[in-house]
């Protein structure tokens, strides 16, 4: 068999040992699996373009989906977006941060003062207390709020980050009693993108990285710089789930673990593809988000063909086998999303008939508090990957039946897992490095799970498309014979 390539497009395309097309699947060991289509989740949609989506749970159980666009607060109920606060005034290229405090969901757009919304009681969102500055990135470190990128008494501050009092989100002025104070990152590192809460705090800049760790009073943080070189200017590109973090920097995409190590995951792979692609003039539409679930990092971006801004590409990092792959459809912005669940009972607010319901009865869109990838489509809609399959695309590597010699492949058989798919293949040909790489028209499989070709070469690629749904694809078996010498 010929296996499917890991996607390896920044290679050159001559004994490439793996492909320049995974499109549209997640990566797994030995091949690809498919990934579902954004299904609508709300039959209510928010007003104008989506610039943020959070998710809390209370102590007691209730779950509660918020979203955002430049001027309303919306708040999901049961499946209908409706608006709680009107009149805010997010910038185009600034976006919606929202976190959870306790019981308590805080909001901030670094245009508007920060809100705050108390999980399973209020019904309209309302200033935070104890006046904190206006902030883009907002975090939680070890009983602190955290914000950055400030405007305080009219002046914006890039590069400071201000703290909460100890587990009191409502109090923020500087106090040795409180713990209370703030921290200006001086030097080069540029203004800060983005904030990462836990144990410790990290502080990602342009081009910068500082790890904060509490030290209790007088000094309450100590900030250590981990790297005076890399950091980000796409704060959307952050991406965290306990001690690892991902994000793209200007040398391409890393992998952060335990507030230290830092390790190149796109370099020779994936980091020049994607930078060439990239309309970095629509930086501030790019999200990214964890699939806890399949271990996935995926980044959302406006790449070539888009339209207006509008993300229409994914980058899918798998971090347990080390590979990549890519999804194309619009969207305008993908995140990790709580569920609220339902009762069997509840499921009548949503459709009058089981056989309407946008998603089968075993979906963990109906499980309350199932963390789940979600997108919002252009239709301002929250939705979940749990659509029919979108169709997929994959390579293999390029082989040499024969050393140093051409073959004739007379049959492809793709090797794939599914009983639903509809299945065609491409060939590319070439006999010279010098070549260029041309694949022909698609071949549809006969009823043996064959495609006949007729394709003479040195060097062979087979590409494999499906339509449909699929559990796997791994590779194909060929059929050749020796050509070229008498």
């Amino acid at each position: 068999m010929i296996p499917v390539g890991e996607y390896l497009p920044d290679l050159p395309a001559l004994n490439n040992p793996g492909a320049t097309i995974a499109n549209n699947v997640i990566p797994t060991p030995m091949g690809y699996r498919q990934l579902g289509s954004i299904a609508a989740y709300s039959t209510t949609p928010l007003t104008a373009r989506c610039q943020g989506v959070g998710s809390g749970q209370a102590s007691d159980g209730v779950v509660e989906i918020f979203a955002g666009d430049a001027t309303t607060l919306y708040r999901l109920t049961s499946v209908a977006f409706g608006a709680t606060n009107t009149g805010y005034t997010t910038a185009e290229d600034s976006n919606w941060a929202f976190m959870q405090f306790g019981d308590t969901m805080i909001a901030t757009n670094h245009s508007d003062v920060v809100q705050k919304w108390t999980l399973g009681t209020s019904t309209s969102w309302s200033a935070l207390g104890g006046s904190p500055p206006k902030a883009r990135h907002i975090g939680v470190v070890r009983g602190f709020v955290m914000l950055g990128d400030l405007t305080e008494s009219g002046t914006n501050y890039q590069n400071r980050i201000r703290w909460s009092g100890l587990d009191n989100a409502e109090t923020w002025a500087a106090s040795q009693t409180t713990q209370s104070d703030h921290q200006d990152f001086v030097g080069n590192g540029g203004s800060i993108t983005g904030i990462v809460g836990g144990e410790f705090g990290i502080v990602m800049l342009e081009r910068s990285i500082f790890r904060l760790d509490y030290q209790g009073t007088p000094l309450i943080f100590s900030a250590n710089e981990v790297s005076q070189t890399i950091g980000t200017r796409v704060n959307g590109s952050i991406a965290a789930l306990g001690r690892r973090i991902f994000f793209w920097s200007d040398d391409g995409f890393y992998m952060m673990e335990d507030g230290s190590r830092l390790t190149p995951i796109g370099a020779n792979k994936v980091d020049t593809t994607f930078e060439n692609d990239f309309d970095s003039s629509y930086a501030t539409r790019v999200t990214s988000t964890i699939d806890p679930v399949n271990h996935l990092y995926i980044m959302s971006y406006p790449g070539s063909g888009h339209t207006a801004g509008t993300p229409n590409k994914l980058m899918i990092y798998d971090w347990v086998n080390n590979r990549w792959s890519t999804a194309s459809f619009d969207h305008e912005l993908i995140t990790r999303a709580l569920t609220s669940g339902y009762t069997l009972e509840g499921l009548d607010a949503v459709s009058s008939s089981i056989d309407s319901l946008a998603f089968s009865l075993d979906s963990r869109a109906w499980v309350g508090g199932s963390v789940s990838l979600a997108a919002m489509n252009t239709s301002h809609n929250l939705c979940y990957f749990t659509g029919t399959g979108l169709t997929a695309t994959v390579e293999t590597s390029e082989y040499q039946p024969i050393a140093g010699r051409r073959s004739f492949i007379s049959r492809v058989r793709p090797v794939f897992d599914g009983t639903s798919a509809t299945v065609t293949v491409q060939m590319a040909g070439r006999n010279l490095g010098t070549n260029g790489v041309s694949y022909g028209s698609a071949i549809s499989l006969n009823g043996s799970g064959d495609a006949p070709t007729r394709e003479d070469a040195r060097y062979h690629r087979t590409r494999i498309n499906i339509a449909g749904g699929f559990d796997h694809v791994q590779g194909v078996d060929v059929t050749w014979k020796a050509r070229g010498k008498r």
